[in-house]
């Protein structure tokens, strides 16, 4: 037997009811009305960097800042690159947007893909934090500068399309 939980989120005061099942699949019934009225995406609007870095801007910072500017450079990557093939452009992108027909089933895939991931990058901010201050600082600032490289491509590939 499936043991299912029933959890009711409101979304402009609208319901939508999501069956959890104990084989990890799981079906979101959403009302039309809803699905009009909120943008779901699969990456988010803050899926971006703020400034790209040097080396020798970081080797002038301390190892936690490098820790957090690591942390966000992977948060970006893990948000962004499952969906290049759909957008290089994908944050904040509704599924509309990436070309995605907005069925139930796609609704429903995405809500239980964002949990899933939001769930996982806040486990792995919490290791990271942990785990990367104990690193060089050099090899801090490379994977920070590896990471920046391939950010900026993704990004730099916008324009061509």
């Amino acid at each position: 037997m499936y043991k299912k939980l029933m959890l009711s989120l409101t979304v402009a005061s609208c319901s939508v009811a999501i069956s959890f099942a104990q084989d990890s699949s799981y079906v979101v019934d959403i009302p039309s009305e809803v699905t009009k009225i909120i943008d779901v995406t699969y990456v988010s609007k803050t899926a971006v960097i703020s400034k790209y870095h040097n080396e020798v801007e970081l080797e002038n910072v301390g190892k936690l800042e490098l820790t957090q500017l690591y942390i966000e450079r992977v948060r970006v990557l893990t948000e962004v690159m499952p969906y290049m093939a759909l957008s290089t452009h994908a944050a904040g992108e509704d599924l509309q947007k990436l070309g995605v027909p907005k069925t139930k089933e796609n609704v429903s895939d995405l809500l239980r893909e964002v949990k899933s991931k939001e769930e996982y990058l806040n486990t792995l901010d919490i290791t990271l934090q942990d785990v990367v201050p104990y690193s060089d600082k050099d090899k801090i600032i490379w994977s920070i500068l590896f990471m920046e490289d391939i950010i900026h491509r993704i990004e730099a590939q916008k324009k061509s399309y």
